[in-house]
C-alpha cells in the first residue's frame, strides 16, 4: 500500500496521536470570561411559581421540566427562570457561553 496524501496528515504511533491531542488542545480558546462570580450568581432573586406561571407552560431550559407551583426558582436578569439545582452548577462552569443580556 502507499498513502493517497500528504504523510504529515497521518498519526504515525502514540507520540504521533499525543501530538495531535496536544495541539489542538493548545488550540481551546481559554481567554473567554472566568465562570460567574459565585458570590453574584447567589443575588439572582428566587421566585415562587404562581399558577400563572404553571398555566404559561414555563419549564426549565436546563433539565426541560415544568415548574411546579409553589416551586422556588432562580431568575436571570433576563427573566428566564430555572431550577436552582440545575442554573447555579451550569453558570459555574459555563458561564462564558451565556448571553450578556442574561447577566
Amino acid at each position: 500500500g502507499f498513502l493517497h496524501s500528504d504523510p504529515g496528515d497521518y498519526a504515525w504511533g502514540l507520540n504521533g496521536l499525543d501530538r495531535i491531542i496536544t495541539q489542538l488542545l493548545e488550540q481551546l480558546d481559554t481567554s473567554g470570561p472566568p465562570p460567574a462570580d459565585r458570590a453574584r450568581i447567589h443575588t439572582l432573586p428566587n421566585i415562587t411559581i404562581t399558577q400563572q406561571h404553571v398555566d404559561a407552560g414555563l419549564e426549565c431550559s436546563v433539565c426541560r421540566e415544568d415548574f411546579a407551583e409553589t416551586e422556588v426558582v432562580r431568575q436571570l436578569p433576563c427573566k428566564h427562570m430555572y431550577h436552582n439545582d440545575c442554573i447555579v452548577p451550569w453558570l459555574e462552569l459555563f458561564y462564558k457561553f451565556v448571553p450578556t443580556i442574561c447577566l
